[in-house]
């Protein structure tokens, strides 16, 4: 069957995603599309979604019919659980015991309705996605939600403190079943798998769970619960992490009214230092400015006496980067900062600190204080073990803070910031810093405006 047109490769991946080219399944998907008109727009949608026809749902529930009672239980179970799924995991859910659960799915093997896998004799696949698809959603709402919340706790019981590979499972399972009193549960398994995924530099999936978290709250019988300041706080850095700038600064924006409401001087502080992680590289370089995070860290700063003063000193410096087409003004912010720094024990708001002093000196007629700031940024940030080429938080690159102080009159590598006889650390990487001229040449003036159509 054809539709006379060049399908979009976006369609054709759908397609094949869902029906993993079964001749069978495209042909029936195909039918619906045009039913549907969907094939009528194919230039005007940017996603698709495809709904199970009826056709292929027949077919499948046929094949499921000739399956005995207790084999078509193990299959509902298992379809909750996923595309793959466990024997281990199953013995605790129903009500058959592991010799049923075994013959169940033997059954379903000799019906090619599920794999076995090679390695792992307990694990099992369905043979294709839509049985389980279908079997999914023939369950009752309810009826699916109960069963998501007996293959969390049989997950909790067979995994207890071991579950770390699990809490991705854990999360899904409890989000599911969040409308029978599992929001907190749901909350904790989600913020948890968003945690390990951070650690595993796996950003859209951190992102992904804290957003699950959020949705989880929202059936809470307290809409302004406790934990959404902090948790979108925490949603904020990861989709900074993950290269979502735009959604970062919403999500910040947030957090920001937020911690208003609450009096939360802290959280504010951090919404708008927040907002400055994640503002585009050229802002931060001075080529924009971003009236909403100097208002932000403003209105920060004012009320600051309530936060830390490492969380002062981190306010003032990026307000000073913010500002920077205000010489005066920045140059003053970024000494006050590093006074403040230099109070307490604090690496992050040292680094900052000096960091924005730096970029505040910028020019030639202060060469030498920079390159003493530069040297201090480097052993600063030895120190504090914080040598990786990572995410500014705020300030992780030594390299990048020398090149900042625009060392430009001469070519520097970071080991020259070391005395004679000291040796630099294996991290420092060679480094031409580009001149300050030409970095003035391409910056705009007057200066843009986030959020102007040009900027």
């Amino acid at each position: 069957m054809t539709i006379g047109a060049q399908a979009p490769q976006r369609l054709v991946g759908v397609v094949y995603r869902e029906t993993e080219g079964n001749p069978f399944f495209v042909k029936e998907v195909v039918r619906l599309l045009v039913a549907t008109g969907q094939l009528d727009r194919v230039e005007q949608s940017s996603s698709w979604t495809i709904t199970l026809p009826e056709g292929v749902r027949e077919v499948v529930i046929r094949r499921l019919a000739q399956l005995s009672d207790s084999c078509h239980q193990v299959l509902e179970t298992a379809s909750v659980m996923g595309r793959e799924f466990e024997s281990s995991v199953l013995e605790q859910c129903g009500e058959l015991d592991r010799g049923r659960v075994a013959e169940a799915l033997a059954e379903a093997t000799a019906a090619r309705l599920v794999t076995t896998s090679a390695d792992i004799t307990s694990h099992y696949r369905f043979s294709h996605a839509l049985i389980r698809e279908t079997l999914y959603e023939e369950l009752p709402a309810l009826r699916r939600a109960a069963m998501h919340l007996q293959i969390g706790r049989a997950l909790e019981a067979i995994y207890g403190e071991a579950s770390d590979a699990h809490l991705a499972a854990l999360a899904h399972h409890f989000l599911q079943a969040a409308s029978l009193g599992q929001v907190d549960k749901a909350v904790t398994y989600a913020v948890q798998a968003g945690s390990r995924a951070d650690r595993l530099l796996a950003y859209e999936d951190a992102v992904s769970q804290y957003e699950s978290a959020l949705r989880a709250l929202d059936l809470n019988a307290r809409a302004d619960h406790p934990r959404r300041g902090e948790l979108l706080l925490t949603l904020g850095d990861a989709q900074t992490k993950a290269g979502l700038s735009d959604a970062a600064r919403e999500t910040f924006g947030q957090a920001a009214a937020w911690a208003r409401r609450h009096g939360s001087m802290e959280q504010l502080a951090r919404a708008a230092l927040g907002i400055g992680a994640g503002t585009a590289a050229r802002t931060r370089l001075g080529s924009a400015v971003d009236d909403f995070q100097i208002g932000l860290l403003r209105e920060a700063l004012a009320r600051s006496s309530e936060v830390a003063n490492p969380i002062r000193a981190r306010l003032l410096a990026q307000l000073s980067l913010a500002l920077y087409h205000s010489p005066t003004e920045r140059t003053a912010l970024s000494g006050q900062a590093v006074a403040h720094a230099q109070l307490d024990d604090d690496s992050a708001a040292e680094l900052a600190a000096l960091y924005s002093r730096c970029i505040a000196l910028e020019g030639f007629n202060d060469a030498e204080e920079r390159l003493a700031l530069a040297t201090q940024i480097v052993r600063v940030a030895e120190r504090a073990g914080d040598t990786d080429s990572g995410a500014a938080r705020p300030l992780s690159m030594p390299s990048r803070a020398a090149r900042a102080c625009g060392l430009a009159w001469r070519r520097r590598r970071v080991g020259d910031l070391y005395p004679p006889g000291q040796r630099a650390p294996a991290t420092s990487l060679p480094l031409v810093c580009p001149p300050v001229p030409c970095v003035a040449r391409v910056l705009p003036w007057p200066p843009r405006r986030i959020g102007d159509p040009d900027c």
